[in-house]
């Protein structure tokens, strides 16, 4: 505007001056135009090229008329309209310039003002003492604040206590003409963290002297710092899992060198860190069969992986350990392998371990063969012994066939031995009775309930225990046992027999199973267990209760005399004590 007035003025002297020395110049012919020439030069000056003009040209023609009817020359008439033709359309002409100029200085401030009102960055003008004169819609709506309450507070409201520091020697840095561009950590006003990309430059301040304002235009990256330390924070994660897993994992290129290992990948092959491994080929340093490394390559670029694959790798010392592999191939764009990820487990351990366990188990499948074999032979050997012994007993000392008896008994105590060696490879081995032979008639009519599922022993033990004086009930199986049992127990109000003779291993009901039922109806029952050499030991080696016996086949007539009566006569002497 001022730049208006200053043209006005400068056009008015001009036109004045002009008009004075016209006047001198045509003796006073100029006079009577006076007021008509200053409104024509106004209104060039300040209203523009059309009201100038179209005022000019009718200066013109009044003035032009008023001098030929005066009868001034028309030299006079024709020199006075050029000067104030020419002198109008000259102001006219600066007057348009001007008002272009002031019309594009408004656009131009307006268009301005827009720009930074409707600017996607935050702005803010700060003074040298760092109190904030403007602030745009944006760098409100950053802070949380409406547009107008920021205007005249201190920029340090909006920084952390402990970034104030930085805040003045960045403002320093600022006022002594260093520009930059920084990321700053700022405070919205509910205290939240507000992240933003800075640009600071300084501008001159109209009407403060030497002090100039910092202009500073910042974009909020709030999100990107969070996704940015979220991206640290996984990468660490991904660091600690890597270095610390109990797995050995590795990068590696096709052609066989180590780009990445991870400790427990280097203490299992050997090595001291990553870069000794500098000078090793897979292939050729690391496997034991090269080709087991081709075939996985092969794999590898036809499937895109592979999963838990067994092979032997050499170490840096020398020493071959199994290990249990996973890779898969890592492709570029166009689908060409670029790198191998994948992870070892030494399993030398676990190979040694599983080796250890089948040699194991075959021993254990020999000693159950053994066992078996063993079980069968104490059957024969059983029915052997007792015969012999029975025949032993009724032949007369030199009778003809005794010498021929007591060989078949060594004979058959020769067997039992191999038995006993045979229980020993099975890791079985027997409790038989090994006391020598004794003559025992110890019996009182005393019921006895044997059980025993093989014919032949049942038999001949009844023949046995008859003829020691018991009297013998028998049952083929425990099932049958326990129908007799309680049968005769219904008859007879009461218990009807003394001890219960039991095979350990019956096909349908274990013998310590019979005894548990059968003392639920017989309280204080006697038993008396028969455990054969493949018996499992868990249970004749458990603690025996009260009442309860155990006798290891193969056993004689004698041995089975005196635990039977060992068992009844502490019966008969508890009760002889009662009496």
């Amino acid at each position: 505007m001022w730049v208006r007035y200053s043209f006005v003025a400068a056009a008015c002297l001009l036109a004045v001056a002009t008009y004075s020395c016209l006047d001198r110049a045509t003796e006073g012919a100029v006079g009577p135009f006076w007021p008509a020439f200053a409104a024509v030069i106004a209104c060039a000056a300040w209203a523009g090229p059309g009201p100038g003009v179209a005022s000019t040209l009718l200066l013109l023609v009044w003035g032009s008329v008023s001098l030929l009817n005066s009868g001034s020359p028309w030299a006079i008439v024709l020199l006075l309209g050029f000067i104030f033709a020419a002198e109008g359309l000259l102001l006219s002409a600066g007057s348009a310039r001007i008002l272009r100029s002031a019309k594009a200085a408004a656009r131009s401030e307006t268009w301005h003002r827009q720009l930074v009102e409707t600017a996607a960055e935050g702005i803010w003008v700060r003074d040298g003492d760092n109190v904030i004169t403007y602030a745009n819609a944006r760098m409100a709506a950053m802070l949380g604040l409406p547009p107008e309450s920021l205007a005249g507070r201190n920029a340090n409201e909006f920084f952390f206590a402990e970034d104030q520091l930085a805040e003045r020697i960045r403002l320093q840095s600022l006022t002594s003409g260093i520009k930059e561009q920084f990321d700053r950590r700022m405070r919205r006003s509910d205290g939240e963290e507000l992240w933003v990309l800075a640009c600071c430059n300084l501008m001159p301040a109209e009407g403060r002297g030497e002090q100039r304002l910092a202009l500073v235009m910042m974009t909020d990256i709030t999100e990107r710092k969070r996704a940015e330390q979220a991206l640290r924070h996984s990468e660490e994660r991904f660091r600690n899992l890597f270095e610390r897993v109990l797995e050995g994992v590795y990068q590696s290129t096709p052609d066989g060198r180590i780009l990445a290992a991870n400790p427990k990948l280097l203490e299992m092959l050997g090595f001291k860190g990553q870069t000794d491994t500098s000078d090793i080929r897979i292939a050729r340093d690391l496997f034991v069969d090269p080709l087991i490394r081709q075939r996985l390559l092969e794999q590898l670029e036809r499937e895109g992986s592979f999963q838990n694959v067994e092979y032997q790798m050499r170490t840096r010392d020398g020493r071959v350990i199994t290990v249990l592999s996973s890779a898969r191939a890592v492709r570029d764009p166009d689908g060409h392998v670029i790198y191998i990820e994948g992870t070892l487990t030494d399993i030398s351990d676990r190979k040694r371990i599983e080796d250890q366990l089948r040699r194991a188990q075959k021993i254990e499948a020999l000693g159950r063969l053994a066992a078996g074999v063993a079980h069968d032979f104490d059957l024969v050997l059983e029915v052997i012994t007792r015969h012999t012994q029975q025949v032993l007993k009724e032949l007369p000392a030199g009778h003809a066939a005794r010498n021929s008896a007591e060989q078949a008994m060594q004979a058959a105590e020769r067997a039992v031995a191999l038995t006993r060696q045979l229980l020993s490879f099975s890791q079985k081995p027997g409790t038989g009775d090994d006391r020598p032979l004794e003559h025992t008639d110890r019996g009182q009519g005393e019921t006895i309930l044997l059980v025993d599922d093989e014919p032949l022993v049942r038999e001949l033990s009844r023949d046995m225990l008859e003829r020691q004086g018991y009297r013998v009930m028998v049952a083929s199986d425990a099932g049958e046992a326990e129908r007799l049992g309680n049968e005769h127990i219904s008859a007879a109000g009461g218990r009807v027999f003394d001890l219960l003779i039991a095979d350990t291993s019956m096909p349908s009901m274990s013998g310590m199973e019979l005894a548990r039922r059968l003392r639920a109806t017989h309280p204080g029952l006697k038993v008396l267990f028969i455990c054969g050499y493949a018996d499992p030991p868990v249970e004749h080696d458990e603690p025996a209760s009260p009442g309860t016996a155990f006798l290891q086949k193969p056993f004689s007539a004698d041995s089975l005399g005196r635990k039977i009566r060992q068992m009844l006569g502490r019966d008969a002497h508890s009760r002889s004590d009662e009496t």
